[in-house]
């Protein structure tokens, strides 16, 4: 699943990032049969070799969570509440904002080429005289649903 995630990202120039909610308890031992454990020790290795980024807040969350998970906890379920989704964006916020970025930048290149090739010299004239920052570009939101 993951290779052709990564070779169809390519493909079609859409950049891919594997996050996981930090939700689960490190550290991760591979021979536990725990599925979810299991997944977490290889994830690593496995993602490296396929070319995707991959990033785990569990330690940061976890060491956050551990000594009062009640607050953090839909009570009786198990789930993150409020302040536990809360925790999990901010876990995920290093690695996320970065990779937002860059996609941005990479996305409205891709927007800008195809524009020019639609609009010939009039477009490349307008994109001089603009002359838009990254910062002032509109990040597109694209899934692979709208390919």
């Amino acid at each position: 699943l993951f290779t052709r995630l990564a070779a169809w990202s390519r493909t079609h120039g859409v950049p891919v990032l594997v996050l996981t909610t930090g939700w689960h308890q490190p550290p991760y031992n591979a021979t536990d049969d725990e599925p979810t454990r299991r997944f977490i020790a290889q994830a690593p290795a496995v993602f490296q070799s396929v070319g995707l980024p991959f990033y785990d807040p569990s330690p940061d969350v976890w060491q956050q969570r551990k000594d009062h998970i009640e607050a953090f906890v839909i009570a009786g379920d198990g789930h993150p509440n409020e302040a536990g989704a809360r925790l999990i964006a901010e876990g995920v916020l290093p690695m996320l904002i970065p990779f937002l970025e860059g996609a941005a930048l990479s996305d409205s290149a891709l927007v800008r080429q195809a524009a020019d090739q639609a609009n010939g010299e009039e477009a490349q004239q307008r994109d001089a005289q603009q002359q838009r920052t990254p910062q002032q570009q509109p990040m597109p939101v694209r899934s692979i649903i709208d390919m």
